[in-house]
């Protein structure tokens, strides 16, 4: 279990431009990411040694985001899928 969630403002700024639905989606899945940050639908793309990256979607919203070591998850692109 992660104990940094990294949330940088602009994206923070950007999913707050979202639609509602896509933003409530959207957030609950950044925040879903601390209970467990490689869940089972989670598809790796970049797999190094310290650190990997993942995407992670549902039927509103993609998640791009990186694990670094055990404790920190940092999220990098928030893109909506409609």
């Amino acid at each position: 279990m992660p104990d940094q969630l990294i949330y940088p403002y602009r994206l923070r700024m950007q999913v707050a431009g979202f639609p509602p639905n896509i933003r409530d989606a959207a957030n609950l899945l950044i925040m879903s990411l601390l209970g467990d940050p490689v869940p089972p639908d989670a598809k790796p793309f970049v797999e190094v040694a310290g650190h990997s990256s993942y995407e992670l979607s549902n039927d509103l919203v993609t998640v791009y985001y990186t694990v670094l070591g055990d404790d920190t998850v940092a999220v990098n692109v928030v893109h909506p899928n409609t």
